[in-house]
């Protein structure tokens, strides 16, 4: 099933220790693309067949669950990708991933339930932080004061 796609794809990337970012890049374009013609023709198919379902607000349900599931997964994925590209050092991939995966949540407003949307957030702000850290490393200058007022300002919040 498509789930079930899904939750394979969340556990099987490259390899963190022999798999240069190219392959990654390369992993998670593919499953952005299939995921995106999936989600479509899944949602297509589910609106052609509204006798499927009691009524509307059960089929439109069905089709944000769906599209809520693709979204997640799609900004994980992206985050994991980012995440990656901190661990090699490669801030500028970094950054385009994390573009990437803001961008895949805020296309898609009122799709995630709340808690989705916190535990993304989580997942964002730990991969913000390793990027951080990784600018911190290259100790450019014009990273090194606003990075320091970040950590500060998360600090005194808890």
């Amino acid at each position: 099933s498509f789930e079930a796609m899904l939750g394979r794809w969340s556990q099987r990337f490259p390899s963190e220790l022999t798999d240069p970012m190219p392959t990654w890049d390369d992993v998670a374009t593919g499953r952005i693309l299939f995921s995106r013609v999936i989600n479509d023709t899944y949602c297509q198919k589910i609106a052609a067949a509204p006798d499927r379902f009691e009524n509307e607000a059960d089929m439109q349900a069905t089709i944000k669950r769906v599209k809520a599931l693709m979204t997640k997964e799609c900004a994980s994925m992206l985050l994991r990708v980012a995440d990656e590209a901190c661990l090699q050092g490669n801030t500028t991939v970094a950054a385009r991933y994390i573009k990437k995966a803001r961008a895949v949540v805020t296309d898609t407003p009122g799709v995630l339930r709340q808690a989705e949307e916190d535990l993304l957030q989580r997942e964002q702000d730990r991969c913000l932080t390793r990027y951080f850290l990784c600018l911190l490393k290259e100790d450019r200058e014009d990273v090194i004061k606003p990075v320091t007022k970040l950590f500060q300002h998360l600090e005194k919040m808890g």
